[in-house]
């Protein structure tokens, strides 16, 4: 591997700071981890970002590609798979992560020694430090998928839960509240008209990355990259329909009434009511957003509402 300073790597890779990392390794004619353990040392910094003096929740939109475990079998249909059978038990492969109210996406991807011998321990470390900094993640389908596979991988290395965090899954709120043909990710990106994902290069793919082909696992990470633009995208257009958003203005200890989804002040109260059995509240539509919300505080009078029954418990 040819060596070069921190100081002249910094000075060439500020030249190049829109290229993709491999293409500032092959212009400086050096290995890509070294550019990539000079990047992660240069961006352990606080990610949390202000607007006007308000600190905003930590939001980490994020996407995990994992190989696949590995069986002898007999044949191809009809069969169950014992656990003796399993030859090769998976392990991740790469991870592609970004703040919201951020450009910057940050990754890791297994190197082919790595690859080869399943050792995803330093990547998973890497991921953790994210992960434990995150208020809220983001993701399709990471509440059956993402977060238990990263669980996984965090046991296996003795590494503590992260720092509590909500989720919210851009699949769960696709099926919750709408009924479109297909839940996946690429359909619903094209249906709302959003960037796309990337194509994977099927299971040829993920085996180039488990036998250690550079340019397999180099063209993984550009793909999960490319689910992160995927993801972020669905989600603020389907944002004002999610009805279990977390509420963002929480995270803000803001003195103004903010939208509890994208937490913008750009909000208009509206000559409409949200009705409930026993109570009614001011309702505005945010006008960044779009979403609508509700006051906290009731719109009832106090002596109205001596006035207004309930109904009976059963």
């Amino acid at each position: 591997m040819n060596e070069v300073s921190n100081e002249k790597l910094q000075r060439v890779i500020n030249l190049f700071i829109d290229k993709d990392k491999y293409d500032v390794a092959k212009l400086l004619g050096i290995e890509v981890d070294t550019v990539r353990r000079y990047l992660a040392l240069a961006k352990e910094r606080d990610m949390a970002p202000e607007v006007e003096g308000i600190k905003l929740p930590r939001i980490f939109v994020f996407d995990l590609e994992n190989a696949p475990s590995k069986a002898a079998v007999w044949r191809m249909w009809k069969q169950n798979i014992y656990n003796d059978q399993i030859t090769e038990e998976w392990y991740m492969l790469s991870w592609s992560g970004k703040w919201m109210f951020d450009t910057e996406i940050y990754s890791d991807v297994l190197t082919p020694e790595e690859a080869i011998k399943g050792d995803d321990k330093r990547i998973m470390e890497s991921l953790w430090k994210y992960i434990d900094f995150a208020d809220i993640l983001i993701g399709h389908n990471i509440n059956q998928f993402d977060v238990k596979k990263m669980n996984t991988r965090f046991v296996v290395h003795d590494l503590m839960p992260p720092s509590p965090y909500q989720t919210i899954d851009t699949l769960d709120a696709a099926k919750r509240n709408f009924s479109f043909t297909s839940n996946k990710l690429d359909y619903l990106c094209k249906q709302f008209g959003v960037a796309r994902k990337a194509d994977n290069g099927g299971m040829a793919r993920w085996l180039g990355c488990c036998e250690g082909n550079p340019n397999d696992l180099m063209e993984m990470e550009k793909y999960n990259k490319q689910d992160i633009i995927a993801t972020e995208e669905l989600y603020q257009a389907m944002r004002p329909y999610i009805k279990s958003h977390p509420n963002l203005a929480l995270y803000m200890d803001s003195s103004t009434d903010l939208c509890y989804k994208c937490g913008s002040s750009e909000i208009e109260w509206i000559d409409r009511f949200y009705y409930t059995n026993v109570n009614k509240y001011s309702v505005y539509r945010c006008k960044s957003c779009n979403s609508l919300g509700r006051s906290r505080q009731t719109a009832v009078s106090k002596e109205d509402g001596k006035h207004i029954t309930s109904p009976v418990a059963r």
